[in-house]
C-alpha cells in the first residue's frame, strides 16, 4: 500500500525561519520525501491548519498543493512496481514545480536605490549608482546568486588591475580604499535580497572570517592639530581684494567646527527654532535613516558661536545659515550644500597656503579638527563621541551604554573652545 500526504517539514526550516512543504511517500515502511519548492511562516501554517486562511493568493496555493497531491495519488496508482523516482519524473512532467527566478544583481541594487531615495539620502544613492555601474562592467547581468566568493575576488583582481594599468597615479591604498566602497554597497545588496526573501536558505553568505573580508588601508588622515587650529581660528591676513569671500569661508569652517563638527548639510537645515535655553539641537542627516531610535544632538552655543551666528545667521528666514524659505527638497539641499563648500573650499586652499598648513583646511576637516582638538585637551573619548554623535564610543561599545550628557557638562566639554571669542 502507497499512501502520499503533505507534511509541514519542521525538521529542515529555512534559513528566514519558514516551515519548507513536503510530500510524504510511504510504500512497504520506507518513507520518502518529495520537495515542492513551497515554504511558509508559522503563522501561515496555522491559518492552513485550522482552515482559517482568507488572503486569496495563499488560499490558490494551497489548492494547487491538493491537487498535485490528488494527482501523486493517482500517479502512484498505476506504477507497478512502485517507484519513487518515476513518481517524482511523472509529476515533474505534468505540473510545472515553482522555480527561483533568476534575480539580476542589477535588479535589486535598483530596489535598494528606490529605498534610499525615498529616505531622502541621494548621496548613498549616487554611491550605489556607481557601484551598479562597476559591477555591470566588471559582468553584465549578474545573478544575484552568482555573487559567491569566488565572484568577489575575481571582481576585486579586475577592479584593482584595471586602476593600475590606468596609469593613475593614486597608489594601491586608494584603490583598496575606493574598492572597500563599492563592496561594502554590494554586501547591503544581498543583505536586501535575502531581507526580500529573493535568495533561497541553500545561498552561502559570501562575507565575514573565513570567507570574504573587505580589504581597506590604514592612511594617514589629514587632521589639523591643535597649534593650527589656533592660528586658523584667529587668521586675519586676507586678500584686499577676496577678503569678504575668505572671511565668509572661514567663518563657516568655523561654525561646523564649533558646532561638534557638524557637516555643512546639518548646518544648512538650522533652524531658530532649534535653539532652546543656550543649546541648539538637531538630528544628523546621515544616520536619522540608519538608527530605530532618533536622537537630537546637542550644541552648547558658546560665546564665539553665539558671535558667528550673529554676524552669518540670517534673522529673517526660518532657517539659520540655509536662506531657505521654504522646506527644501533633498535635491535642493544637496546643490546648495556642493555649491557653497566647492567656493568655501577654494577660498579655504588660499588662506591654508597663507599659513603654510601641511594641507588645505576644506570644510569636511573642520568634523577630525573638533574631536581632535577635544581628545588634546583631555576631553574623555566617550563625551567626544556623544557630542559628534557616533553610535559608541569605540565602536564596539553600543551607544545605549552612554547616558546623556546634562546642560552643565555640554558647555564644559567645549569649555576649551571659548578662547575664540
Amino acid at each position: 500500500m502507497i499512501t502520499i500526504k503533505k507534511i509541514f517539514d519542521y525538521r529542515t526550516p529555512k534559513g528566514n525561519g519558514e516551515i519548507p512543504l513536503r510530500l510524504r511517500v510511504t510504500h512497504k515502511r520506507k518513507t520518502s520525501h518529495i520537495s515542492l519548492n513551497l515554504s511558509f511562516s508559522k503563522e501561515q501554517i496555522s491559518k492552513i491548519e485550522r482552515g482559517t486562511v482568507l488572503d486569496p493568493e495563499l488560499s490558490e496555493v494551497i489548492s494547487e498543493v491538493d491537487t498535485l497531491t490528488n494527482n501523486a495519488r493517482r500517479i502512484a496508482s498505476t506504477l507497478n512496481p512502485f517507484s519513487i523516482d518515476e513518481l517524482k519524473r511523472r509529476l515533474a512532467a505534468g505540473h510545472q514545480f515553482e522555480k527561483e527566478k533568476a534575480v539580476l544583481f542589477s535588479d535589486v541594487i535598483d530596489l535598494k536605490m528606490d529605498l534610499l531615495a525615498r529616505g531622502n539620502q541621494l548621496k548613498s544613492k549616487s554611491i550605489y549608482n556607481t557601484t551598479k555601474n562597476m559591477v555591470n562592467e566588471f559582468r553584465l547581468n549578474t545573478q544575484i546568486h552568482e555573487i559567491d566568493e569566488k565572484y568577489l575576488r575575481d571582481f576585486e583582481d579586475w577592479y584593482i588591475t584595471s586602476r593600475v594599468q590606468s596609469g593613475n597615479d593614486y597608489g594601491m591604498e586608494s584603490y583598496y580604499n575606493t574598492l572597500s566602497v563599492y563592496l561594502r554597497s554590494l554586501k547591503a545588496v544581498i543583505n536586501l535580497a535575502i531581507d526580500k526573501k529573493l535568495l533561497d536558505h541553500t545561498y552561502q553568505f559570501p562575507f565575514g572570517k573565513n570567507k570574504y573580508e573587505i580589504k581597506t588601508y590604514d592612511v594617514d588622515q589629514n587632521i589639523l592639530t591643535v597649534d593650527e587650529v589656533d592660528r586658523l581660528m584667529s587668521f586675519s591676513d586676507f586678500d584686499s581684494r577676496l577678503k569678504s569671500y575668505q572671511i565668509n569661508a572661514l567663518n563657516h569652517w568655523k561654525i561646523c567646527f564649533l558646532c561638534n563638527g557638524a557637516n555643512m548639510k546639518d548646518i544648512v537645515q538650522f533652524k531658530w527654532t532649534d535653539i532652546s535655553d543656550g543649546v541648539l539641537t538637531f538630528v544628523r542627516q546621515k544616520t536619522e535613516n540608519k538608527t530605530k531610535t532618533i536622537r537630537r544632538l546637542s550644541i552648547p552655543l558658546i560665546e564665539p558661536l553665539k558671535e558667528l551666528i550673529e554676524k552669518v545667521g540670517n534673522k529673517d528666514c526660518e532657517y539659520i545659515f540655509g536662506g531657505f524659505i521654504t522646506p527644501p527638497k533633498e535635491s535642493t539641499i544637496q546643490n546648495k550644500v556642493s555649491k557653497m563648500c566647492k567656493g568655501y573650499n577654494k577660498h579655504l586652499k588660499v588662506i591654508g597656503e597663507k599659513m603654510n598648513l601641511r594641507f588645505s583646511p576644506n570644510i569636511s576637516t573642520s568634523r577630525h579638527a573638533y574631536g581632535n582638538y577635544l581628545a588634546k585637551n583631555d576631553v574623555p573619548i566617550d563625551r567626544i563621541a556623544e557630542m559628534m554623535g557616533h553610535k559608541d564610543k569605540y565602536r564596539i561599545t553600543t551607544y545605549h551604554y552612554i547616558g546623556s550628557l546634562d546642560k552643565k557638562t555640554l558647555f564644559e566639554t567645549n569649555d576649551c573652545l571659548r578662547k575664540f571669542s
